[in-house]
């Protein structure tokens, strides 16, 4: 089974698909997805992080919590 690819292959119950129709479509629009959120989310986090660090707030890999004094 090593080297083979394998397809997906989508049925809704009316007819059988042709053949190579709709093989994939579906897993590769979920990673697509997947991806796109994970941009978004990491676009969130990267402007609020700019708003916190900002007030004066900087948040680690780890979580840990330092305030600073914002002088202005």
């Amino acid at each position: 089974m090593m080297g083979r690819s394998r397809k997906l292959t989508v049925v809704d119950g009316t007819a059988a698909p042709a053949p190579g129709k709709g093989e994939g479509h579906y897993f590769d629009q979920a990673v697509f997805d997947l991806h796109y959120r994970q941009l978004s989310l990491k676009a969130q986090r990267l402007a609020l992080e700019a708003d916190l660090a900002a007030a004066g707030i900087e948040v680690d890999a780890d979580g840990k919590v330092t305030l600073r004094s914002v002088k202005g």
